[in-house]
């Protein structure tokens, strides 16, 4: 017993707890089975959860397999799981480093100090691990084209480094030097955390009770001691890190962003880069001198040591912060505002030159060609062109999907996810011969409108689509739609002008779409179910695939598993009973998830595209990939990148889903490190088959950047570019009553200095000004040339336009449309009675080398048609040269009226009768006045306002066909009473008589001439 009346070693021993006494009988109360129980269930919770991911795996395994590209596969897998354990090893370890120090001052503070900071500075060290493991292994792609990377071939002009030291090495650094900097900041917070512990109660009142006690032999102050050392080496490291942040800091300069240009300006280049160099050394210097005061005042006085480490590095983060800001802004302020344009000389010449080879805007690429003097186009100018002319584009591709999917459609389950833009060989019945522009569609399943939509519908029956629907881009049918070439169910010649290529050479062909753009369901092909194929008159045509495809095939229980959990989402594969040896499961079918399943290094372009390819009797979709990075120095930013090429052509069979990258250049640095990465993977564009080659359009992604980066780094001279005098901005339009960018188009014409015309994407260009308006009219243009059959790259052609010939630019020309009285009043009208008017988008044709065509297709969409089966259709075609606006049911009758002429038009099919689109009545229903009128022009208004009735009834019951014949009628009234009234002209119009002949839709006369803007 104690002097406290008590034994403190009772405190110690282990004490039974009162005997408790059950009176209701019965065995004692066990919850062994429980915790048992419990166990039980968190190992089944562990082994579904790993099960889950393993069968995942598995069937991520078979889609590679079944692609032939297992090591698209392995390698990430590979990559990310050694990664994880260098990051984890570098984390952790590091870490690890300073747990010693961590226990060693710990321990002074309580007995159990050292065993506290031991397993909790492991599980510091655990997380550590875990998230720099799964940080660097999320680096995987920069690691390994770090690893395979090949030299670019040239230097940045700044450094004199090759370009793979900022693309492929810098990034690795970075990595490495995020990890360590990771790595010395947690040793110093716990440093500095023991620090203030055992400060706090080294200086604690001698009269208030401390939770601990330092075990006999130590101290407070020992453990502050050990805590301020161990901080010194980790500022140590922090030191060294400073200057390796310095020494590699300043090539992150070349990719700074600043009003006009990137990379360095004149400031950076002779102040903040010197002052970076000086600035590494120091931290060198500071590591070497807080290295020395570590070891040596390891036994002097504490706290001074920990005022000198302190004060090092306070000192340390205001001389960098003063040295890099005070004389950066004198010099800023001092030399370079007011000698701006010398004094950033050098640093926009770079920034041109680097632009220019990082967006492949070199003189090698671009050819630029002169244009004579612009004047309006004569019908020799376009009988000089007819391949041209032939293709000129009055289709519009943002208004084709609706009407596709009401002309060409049976089933609601059907539907035209986009508009391709291609070239076929004329027919031989073509006039001219040559290359005949269409559009196309192709006809895929509309997953979200499959009927009963069970498992066995959406996976097994409904599969596929078929076919496409394909277009003139000139002619206009009956009721304003466009004029089929090939289409119907099944996909066969629907016009004879129709090239021949389009539908198989007159051969079977096999137009089914397993792949395509909006199919993202997993199905199972070649099952014991019917596929839907089209609807056909005797009930739905059927299929059955065979083991063609490029599917999972699941001949065993746990593939078919694996499959059914990870692509359906259930057991409903596994339980189903009707699959075969054949049968394969198609996931990943989208066309763009497709592609970058195996290529995860590749960005898809926005506009993957159909091609019916006649060699092998399938459609195919084409996509453009690019490789890209943001990191590419002094180089102009689109978009978040820097540098971009299109790396890949991409080649998806529809019908069976199989896939081919074709290389487009295996040289291209980030390409061939791809290539050294996944070997196999990609194929040399040579393989690719002369029927797709002839097919393969120069990707828009692309072009849409290099237009915009064009714009600005055109001009050769940087006094120019500075004072802004010569610099472009895209083009503009109206649409949907706003002005906007206009967007590159593909299009036939003839270039420059060519003879024949040539499949380019078209961009236009007007003056760019700083406040970011400017004048709209055009002061050049860029073309992309698409013929891939003689060459792997196509080049550009920039043509500048004359200044003084203040060109008509597409705003502008939609101003003329706008103030035209003819075609302005009729636009009103047409709007009314619920109707909407759509105007597509301009196309800007040049001719002869010396003249400008406009042209603008306008729609009407007859929203009161019954049943929702409105569609916008043809109503108008627009054309325009650089002071006339005109138009017509079809562009050859437009072009007779900006002519005034009634000659057919060499090369162009004569205009016809046929109605166009709907047209809302817009005379009113009372009776005219007889006053000021003949009984002959009183006939003439009461027989047009019948028809017009006629019409206003037929279109409120949808009957399109008995509209366009009234239509048809009101027209011959309206011309009738229009030449009457101009032989004799009443002397006071009357309001309906001058109604009813500008609400017809009758081509204008004469063109309306507008003064030039």
């Amino acid at each position: 017993m104690s002097a406290f009346g008590f034994d403190p070693e009772e405190i110690l021993r282990r004490r039974r707890g009162p005997r408790v006494v059950r009176t209701g009988g019965g065995p004692p109360v066990s919850h062994r089975g429980r915790r048992i129980a419990a166990v039980i269930v968190a190992i089944l919770i562990a082994i579904g959860i790993i099960g889950r991911w393993l069968l995942s795996l598995r069937a991520s395994y078979l889609y590679y397999a079944s692609l032939n590209h297992t090591n698209v596969f392995w390698t990430p897998f590979i990559a990310q799981v050694v990664l994880f354990l260098i990051g984890a090893l570098i984390t952790g370890g590091g870490v690890s480093l300073s747990i010693v120090g961590w226990v060693r001052a710990a321990r002074n503070l309580d007995e159990y100090g050292g065993r506290v900071a031991k397993w909790a500075g492991i599980a510091v060290a655990l997380v550590a691990a875990i998230a720099g493991g799964a940080f660097l292994s999320g680096q995987w792609q920069e690691v390994l084209q770090w690893l395979h990377g090949p030299s670019f071939g040239a230097t940045d002009p700044v450094f004199g480094q090759d370009y793979s030291f900022f693309v492929f090495t810098l990034p690795v650094l970075d990595d490495l030097q995020g990890l360590l900097w990771a790595v010395a900041l947690v040793g110093l917070i716990g440093a500095l955390g023991i620090a203030a512990a055992s400060f706090s109660l080294a200086n604690t009142p001698p009269e208030v009770t401390l939770p601990v006690k330092a075990p006999e032999g130590r101290s407070f102050d020992e453990g502050f001691r050990s805590a301020v050392i161990h901080a010194g080496y980790c500022l140590v490291g922090i030191f060294v890190l400073a200057a390796l942040g310095a020494h590699f800091g300043v090539y992150h300069l070349a990719t700074s962003q600043h009003d006009n240009f990137v990379g360095l300006d004149a400031t950076q280049r002779n102040v903040t880069r010197p002052v970076l160099g000086a600035l590494q050394w120091i931290a060198l210097a500071l590591a070497l001198l807080t290295l020395v005061l570590t070891i040596v005042r390891r036994r002097r006085r504490t706290g001074s040591s920990a005022a000198i480490f302190a004060g090092t590095l306070v000192g340390w983060l205001v001389l960098a912060g003063v040295v890099q800001g005070v004389p950066a802004l004198i010099y800023q302020g001092a030399s370079v505002n007011p000698n701006a344009q010398v004094a950033q000389t050098p640093s926009i010449n770079d920034y041109l030159a680097t632009s220019r080879y990082a967006w492949g805007l070199m003189p090698s690429d671009v050819q630029v060609r002169s244009f004579g003097t612009v004047g309006p186009p004569t019908l020799g100018d376009l009988a000089a062109d007819p391949g041209t002319l032939r293709n000129v584009r009055i289709q519009d591709t943002t208004q084709l999907r609706d009407t596709f999917a009401q002309i060409d459609r049976s089933r609601s389950y059907q539907t035209y996810p986009t508009i391709t833009v291609d070239r076929y060989p004329a027919a031989a019945s073509s006039v001219g011969g040559g290359a005949t522009e269409v559009m196309l569609g192709p006809r895929e399943i509309a997953e979200n409108d499959i009927p009963n939509s069970s498992f066995v519908n959406r996976a097994l029956n409904y599969t596929h689509g078929y076919g496409v629907t394909a277009v003139s881009v000139n002619a206009v049918a009956s009721e304003g739609k466009p004029q089929v070439l090939v289409g119907q169910q099944p996909m066969k010649q629907v016009s004879p002008d129709a090239p021949p290529s389009l539908s198989f050479n007159g051969g079977a062909g096999d137009p089914r779409i397993y792949c395509g753009l909006n199919t993202t369901q997993a199905v199972v092909s070649g099952t014991q179910q019917s596929e839907f194929d089209y609807p056909a008159g005797g009930g739905d045509a059927t299929f059955h695939a065979g083991a063609e495809m490029n599917g999972i095939a699941v001949g065993n229980v746990l593939d078919k598993l694996a499959v059914s959990i990870d692509a359906f989402g259930g057991l409903d594969l596994f339980l189903n009973n009707s699959l075969t040896d054949s049968s394969r499961v198609l996931v990943r079918r989208e066309i763009k998830d497709r592609i970058t399943s195996i290529a995860p290094f590749l960005h898809v372009d926005g506009d993957p595209y159909v091609v019916v390819d006649a060699s092998t009797g399938h459609l195919n979709y084409v996509a453009d990939a690019y490789v890209q990075t943001d990191r590419f120095p002094e180089s102009a930013v689109e978009n978040g990148t820097s540098y971009m090429r299109n790396a890949v052509k991409a080649v998806v069979d529809a019908r069976t889903c199989g896939i081919t990258l074709y290389a487009v250049d295996l040289n291209e640095p980030i390409t061939a490190a791809w290539n050294a990465i996944y070997p196999g993977l990609l194929q040399p564009l040579s393989a690719m088959s002369s029927t797709l080659r002839a097919h393969l359009r120069y990707p828009e992604d692309l072009f849409t950047a290099q237009s915009q980066v064009y714009a600005n780094v055109h001009v050769s001279s940087a006094s120019v570019f500075f004072n802004g005098s010569d610099r472009y901005r895209i083009a503009q339009q109206q649409l949907n009553s706003q002005q906007q960018d206009t967007t590159p188009y593909y299009v036939e014409l003839t270039l420059p200095g060519d003879s024949q015309p040539t499949f380019v994407l078209f961009q236009s260009f007007s003056p760019a000004s700083s406040s970011g308006g400017g004048a709209n009219n055009m002061t050049a243009w860029l073309a992309a040339q698409s013929d891939y059959t003689t060459t792997n790259h196509p080049k550009l052609v920039a043509v500048p336009l004359n200044n003084s010939s203040n060109v008509l630019g597409p705003l502008q020309f939609d101003n003329n449309i706008n103030t035209d009285p003819i075609i302005s009043p009729e636009i009103s009208l047409l709007s009314q009675h619920g109707s909407s008017v759509i105007l597509g988008n301009v196309i800007v044709l040049p001719f002869n080398n010396n003249s400008f065509l406009y042209v603008r297709p306008l729609y009407v969409l007859a929203s009161g048609a019954s049943g929702g089966t409105a569609f916008p259709q043809l109503h108008e075609v627009i054309v325009g040269t650089q002071n006339t606006v005109a138009q017509g049911a079809s562009f050859t009758e437009a072009l007779q009226t900006l002519f005034q002429t009634t000659q057919a038009i060499a090369g162009l099919p004569s205009p016809t009768t046929t109605p166009t689109a709907p047209t809302p009545p817009t005379t009113p229903t009372t009776p005219p006045s007889p006053a000021n009128f003949t009984t002959q022009e009183l006939a003439l208004l009461n027989d047009l306002l019948k028809h017009e009735q006629a019409a206003e009834a037929a279109l409120q019951k949808g009957d399109f066909s008995t509209f366009g014949k009234e239509e048809d009628l009101v027209k011959a009234d309206t011309a009738k009473l229009t030449a009457l009234i101009q032989q004799n002209p009443p002397p006071s119009p009357s309001p309906s008589a001058a109604a009813s002949p500008g609400a017809s839709p009758t081509p204008t006369p004469t063109p309306t001439p507008i003064p030039t803007p």
